[in-house]
């Protein structure tokens, strides 16, 4: 039987027609919400066509992730300052949403969600971060920093630029500032801690951080690693005998109400790193990248200010509410100082001496 030409085309002629169906069905625009999500998701991982960047005229929203409280706390106040300031010079092109109280997870799952794109921005202490890359646990060594002031010339240092380097190469995420968390204090239930001898047989709750725990198992306590959001529970139902924490988390989070003993030992310096997306960062437009990379260095010095004056005034609400409030004498602190002397060698396990020996060194040059 003859076949006609025709006919001879029609496998062809439907294989297009198929081909012209589907590329039109990918090609529209959506009101779906779940395919906003999608764009948004495959833009932050870099799989967005070509990597584009976002056109200029378009807005642009960034997720910005913690764990601290939503509000009426140093960190989520200056982020919620920041965020007005980005909106009005941006000309609201330029829009981040704030998910405090670990909303989209622990900072280590803020963390990993940074890694693939599904959240934008995101900020966390050492603890959570050294999970990631151990070499910031070298700035978690007991007692590196005298003062707040000390620790804030390190993290404006080359030292400190040279971290978020290492951070980016080991983990693919971009440090953007480093802000603060606070300068940890221990609380009890049982007695005030004046020396190793107090913390002896304590149960104490503390980061996933080998260091702190290292620090713990050193003043004679039994470290508990415990997720901050479930700290509370732990504390209120005797799971634990204390924890230790920034004074204005500590107030803020309502644990001085079941922890009546704080002590102002300031035993660590607990950074406050702000992490972006690299492909978010780069993908930006030339002026909303600079809006935003200005507004996180100013947020960076707000939030630092904010944590100081936050802990005087909660301190000072702590005390009016019953707590006892202690700070260590000259020879206590020298009996904590010795006592956790040794825990620079666990450092040395996890971050290597390289980090170690050159985070040291800019300490020492500071003091010089």
């Amino acid at each position: 039987m003859k076949v006609n030409r025709t006919m001879r085309m029609l496998p062809a002629m439907l294989l297009l027609a198929v081909l012209l169906f589907v590329t039109g069905c990918g090609g529209g625009q959506s009101g779906s919400a779940d395919e906003g999500a999608a764009e948004t998701e495959s833009a932050a991982t870099g799989e967005a066509e070509g990597d584009a960047e976002v056109p200029s005229g378009e807005v642009v929203t960034l997720k910005w992730a913690h764990v601290s409280p939503p509000e009426n706390d140093k960190q989520a106040d200056a982020i919620l300052e920041m965020i007005e300031i980005i909106k009005e010079e941006s000309g609201g092109r330029l829009i981040i949403e704030h998910y405090p109280s670990s909303m989209l997870g622990n900072e280590g799952e803020i963390f990993e969600g940074i890694q693939m794109g599904t959240i934008e921005m995101g900020s966390l202490s050492a603890g959570s971060l050294g999970g990631f890359y151990p070499g910031v646990l070298a700035t978690t060594i007991p007692f590196l920093f005298q003062t707040r002031e000390e620790a804030w010339e390190f993290f404006d240092s080359e030292t400190a630029v040279w971290l978020a380097d290492k951070v980016f190469e080991e983990t693919g995420v971009k440090c953007i500032g480093w802000a603060e968390n606070g300068l940890r204090c221990f609380t009890s239930t049982k007695k005030q801690i004046k020396s190793p001898a107090d913390v002896a047989g304590m149960k104490i709750r503390t980061q996933q951080n080998p260091v702190t725990m290292a620090m713990v198992t050193a003043l004679g306590g039994s470290p508990q690693p415990i997720d901050f959001a479930e700290l509370y529970t732990a504390l209120s139902q005797g799971a634990v005998d204390g924890q230790e924490n920034p004074p204005s988390l500590i107030y803020t989070q309502g644990l001085y109400e079941v922890q009546p003993y704080l002590t102002l030992d300031y035993h660590v310096y607990d950074f406050l790193g702000v992490f972006i997306n690299p492909s978010v960062l780069d993908n930006l437009p030339d002026d909303l990248r600079e809006i935003l990379t200005k507004n996180v260095n100013d947020f960076v010095k707000n939030e630092r200010e904010k944590s100081r004056a936050y802990d005087e005034r909660d301190i000072k609400a702590m005390a009016d509410a019953g707590v006892s409030v202690y700070t260590l004498t000259d020879e206590e602190y020298k009996q904590m100082v010795d006592a956790t002397a040794g825990v620079v060698d666990v450092v040395r396990e996890k971050a290597g001496d390289e980090v170690v020996d050159r985070i040291l060194a800019q300490v020492e040059a500071l003091r010089q």
